[in-house]
């Protein structure tokens, strides 16, 4: 992705970097490879070496982000009659990288009948990422990205909340 955080034209083991679609339609499509494992699984790296002064090279991601769909934010809003708009998610390092277990603190604005109704904060969602990338209904067209991840506004059903 051209002058983003992530982008380079070689990964940190001199591999060419390219573009690597993990997931499509909720369906596993690759996995990304530095050198070591790709040699482990009879495949070619994906250009997904990172390294660092301090350890062995390991596997990382660059630009990662979920392809837009067409809607604005304010479509998504006005499809939910009651749900929660996470602005901010606390904790993500507690996410387990095994079993995609979480629990995180959130602070945003609740939504009520398709509007922004009041500021939340000190409330909690839990669950599992596996189960919630299948339970995304829409997909917004608003791509925004923090360092070298990037979202877009969507509705994720049934999400396990608590402190309201």
């Amino acid at each position: 992705m051209p002058r983003k955080l992530g982008t380079s034209p070689f990964d940190g083991e001199g591999v060419p970097c390219q573009k690597t679609v993990v997931m499509k339609e909720g369906i596993v499509e690759a996995f990304l490879y530095n050198l070591k494992y790709a040699r482990k699984d009879g495949v070619r790296s994906t250009g997904n070496g990172a390294r660092s002064f301090s350890s062995l090279p390991d596997v990382d991601i660059s630009n990662l982000y979920m392809e837009p769909g067409t809607l604005s934010p304010e479509e998504i809003f006005h499809s939910v009659q009651n749900g929660l708009y996470v602005t901010e998610l606390l904790g993500l390092h507690t996410v387990n990288p095994v079993s995609g277990d979480f629990s995180l603190g959130i602070k945003g604005v609740r939504l009520f009948e398709g509007l922004l109704d009041r500021p939340i904060a000190g409330m909690t969602i839990a669950g599992n990422l596996l189960d919630l990338l299948n339970r995304i209904v829409l997909v917004g067209g608003d791509l925004s990205f923090f360092g070298d991840i990037g979202g877009c506004t969507m509705v994720i059903d049934n999400v396990t909340a608590a402190g309201l």
